[in-house]
């Protein structure tokens, strides 16, 4: 059995150095991980916000249960 960690990290709130670093982390602890960045903002301004790190993929919030299974599928490459 495959195992795989996909995070989802919101983007929203003042504190976008804290989410750089959490990506900056996450990325460092496990390279393979799959962060999906979540925001209210459309993703250029998300990806502004979170700096220089390479999320795996976007969803904008709010969300429904197949936008989030189309972003899994999209990053993790498997039929859910």
């Amino acid at each position: 059995m495959s195992r795989r960690a996909v995070v989802a990290l919101g983007t929203s709130g003042p504190r976008s150095a804290a989410r750089t670093a959490a990506l900056e982390r996450i990325l460092r602890i496990g390279p393979g991980a799959k962060v999906i960045l979540s925001s209210g903002y459309d993703e250029g301004k998300a990806g502004q916000r979170i700096g220089s790190g390479r999320p795996a993929g976007f969803i904008r919030k709010l969300y429904d249960l197949e936008q989030l299974r189309g972003i899994l599928q999209q990053v993790l490459g498997a039929a859910l």
